[in-house]
């Protein structure tokens, strides 16, 4: 097998004939559909798992000042508004605590909008700030928020929750500067919506081994709004499905189970479907604590390796080992010191599907990518030019002899 080119044929296939594929959408489905035929194609016992879930449409937005039209988009599941008023701006969260907001239209900015929103519900990943901000705007009710992306050009949807039912677009930073410059200004807000019942998957190929004891190899293929989704993530499911075709000619003690999880932008359906089997529920995140419990229905599991934003056109993949034994620990050092020196260790990071695992006692192997990934994801410039076929290859060669040095592996010796 030509390594390369099938990982770009797979590449090629999710961002550019796809293309983006937000949870519970055609282009969506249509992913999962493809990932299912190369596992079956790949001599892999496929199957689903599937949820119900909003399928949010908008077919038009519009926000104006002094009648002239400002650049905005609509935040996914928001609801359909036609409001006008001046602005009220707060950009800490005590600002918002003292602004009187209700019936009004907010403009979020600052620290409020430095990055994204994290959903009501999240258990990844749910810090207080922005347990507070959305308890505010909960308890406040304003007409409409305007929330500022803070970044030229950039219209990243900062809020992306289906439990918001408050109308609410996302603005470039230029556009925010233009608000606060004419704060006395009344504007106009319209925002053409609609929520419809939708469906996702998640697809689970399965290889069988000779022993009871199985490793998880996963990788999402979801992506928000608007964006192709390239290093976020084909480049983890163009590894999935390389390393199927590649591991599944092989006999392996453990089973190995290919996971391409079909929610992990929106955090919970795919999380909440995957758990359910085992009688289990997702545990919330807390930092400097890696495992939430010890699950005897996870015990044969010997590790999970997620990979979720790799093959970076100009950074290094990275790798950490997440509630790992020292001997798990120094194996994976080991393998990618001796031949993988262009992957580099990082310290360990919650915000993937990998959580559900290291969060019910099952080591979590998580590659991501070190480089311009950090400033295109969740943006239309996520997109094939930012994508090296050769960086991608090595981390599928990586993971390949992870599973070869873990295959034999008891859980006893993997666990702390």
């Amino acid at each position: 097998m030509d390594l390369e080119r099938r990982i770009w044929e797979h590449m090629e296939r999710l961002c550019r004939d796809i293309g983006p594929r937000p949870v519970g959408s055609p282009a969506h489905r249509a992913a999962g559909a493809y990932i299912e035929s190369e596992m079956a194609g790949a001599g892999l016992a496929v199957r689903r798992q599937g949820w119900e879930c909003p399928d949010w449409h908008c077919d038009e937005t519009r926000l104006e000042q002094n009648g002239l039209p400002l650049r905005a988009a609509a935040n996914k599941y928001s609801p359909p508004c036609r409001v006008q008023g001046l602005p009220v701006f707060a950009e800490t969260l005590e600002q918002l605590d003292a602004a009187e907001i209700s019936g009004r239209i907010v403009v979020l900015a600052g620290a409020l909008t430095q990055g994204d929103v994290t959903p009501r519900g999240s258990v990844v990943y749910y810090p207080e700030a922005h347990r507070r901000l959305n308890d505010r705007l909960d308890a406040a009710r304003p007409a409409a928020m305007i929330a500022v992306a803070m970044r030229t050009g950039s219209v990243r949807r900062v809020f992306t929750d289906p439990h918001l039912t408050i109308p609410s677009v996302t603005v470039p930073a230029e556009v925010g500067a233009q608000l606060l410059r004419h704060r006395d200004a009344p504007v106009s807000l319209s925002i053409d919506s609609r929520s419809e019942p939708g469906s996702g998957y998640t697809v689970i190929g399965e290889i069988p081994g000779s022993a009871e004891t199985r490793l998880v190899l996963s990788a999402h293929y979801d992506t928000v709004l608007d964006t192709p989704g390239a290093i976020d993530n084909a480049s983890g499911v163009a590894a999935l499905l390389a390393l199927a075709e590649i591991l599944g000619q092989r006999p392996h003690s453990c089973s190995l189970e290919f996971a391409a999880f079909g929610a992990e932008e929106c955090g919970w359906y795919s999380l909440d479907a995957y758990l359910a089997p085992y009688g289990l529920q997702p545990i919330p995140a807390q930092w400097g604590r890696d495992v939430g419990e010890v699950s005897p229905a996870w015990l044969p599991i010997v590790a999970n390796i997620n990979m979720d934003g790799i093959g970076d056109l100009l950074g290094p993949t990275n790798v950490c080992v997440i509630a790992g034994s020292p001997a798990l620990q120094d194996r994976v050092e080991e393998i990618r010191g001796l031949r993988h020196p262009a992957i580099i260790r990082t310290a360990p990071w919650p915000a993937s599907d990998h959580h559900m695992f290291y969060s019910h006692g099952v080591p979590a192997i998580a590659l991501n990518c070190t480089g311009i990934a950090g400033y295109i994801n969740h943006e239309p410039e996520d997109s094939l030019e930012w994508v090296s076929a050769e960086r991608l290859a090595s981390a599928v060669r990586f993971v390949e002899e992870l599973v070869e040095a873990l295959h034999e592996a008891t859980p006893e010796w993997v666990r702390p």
